[in-house]
């Protein structure tokens, strides 16, 4: 994501940190998925103003055909890591026919990171999902001289 590096943003309990890719409810890290991250942060970075469903598909999977399904679902589980439901505050809305936008009361804060001091806290190691992932495949081959096991066909 193009994040403003550098910006915090703080509403009610929770405080998102695009930069260390994280959600934090009362100080303590929330699990959430990176697609429902990557929706938040969109989100706060335009925040008052809405943002159209189109935006946001195109924004979250670039080069990619997906359905609206797919932005539903990523909203249905952003709004459950944030605790919405129809009795309680609700910090997003969807705008008919037009998208989503965020109604919390919003801080957007600057911080400066260290550039020695690690994104994650110490121990912990970062992927990134830009990075290539890749896999080898081999042959399965008996190693040794044992003999040759049936219940593996060879």
């Amino acid at each position: 994501m193009n994040s403003r590096a550098g910006t915090t943003y703080e509403f009610g309990a929770f405080r998102c940190d695009p930069d260390r890719q994280a959600l934090y409810r009362n100080q303590e890290k929330c699990p959430i998925p990176q697609k429902a991250l990557d929706l938040l942060v969109l989100l706060l970075e335009h925040s008052p103003e809405t943002v159209s469903k189109a935006s946001l598909m195109t924004a979250l999977w670039p080069d990619t055909f997906v359905v609206e399904s797919n932005l539903t679902q990523t909203m249905y589980l952003l709004r459950k890591v944030l605790g919405e439901n129809d009795q309680g505050t609700n910090f997003i809305v969807t705008v008919p026919l037009r998208g989503y936008k965020f109604v919390g009361d919003l801080k957007k804060i600057r911080v400066q990171h260290s550039p020695n001091s690690p994104a994650t806290p110490a121990g912990l190691t970062v992927h990134s999902r830009s990075s290539p992932v890749s896999i080898a495949v081999l042959p399965f081959q008996c190693p040794g001289p044992e003999p040759l096991d049936e219940s593996f066909g060879i």
